[in-house]
């Protein structure tokens, strides 16, 4: 499906609901990003490693959204 049929169906509206969406929760491949470091810094943390959660991020943009998952991390399995 091109842009020019995704405008078309959706509404302006409807758009900006995903795109508020989009922002809460991530689909696609910040998510997998997201997943992949959580993976990463359980593993380097059980090897002793003192590396933070954001130092496995590959994109700025994920990088700067969510602080919170590293704090929610260290809560759970408290390192």
């Amino acid at each position: 499906m091109g842009v020019a049929e995704l405008e078309h169906r959706l509404s302006d509206a409807e758009i900006l609901e995903w795109a508020q969406f989009y922002a809460l929760e991530p689909f696609g491949d910040d998510r997998v990003e997201l997943m992949l470091a959580q993976i990463m810094m359980m593993l380097s943390s059980f090897m002793g490693a003192k590396i933070r959660f954001d130092d496995f991020f590959i994109s700025k943009r994920v990088k700067q959204k969510d602080k919170d998952i590293e704090k929610e991390m260290r809560l759970c399995f408290g390192f």
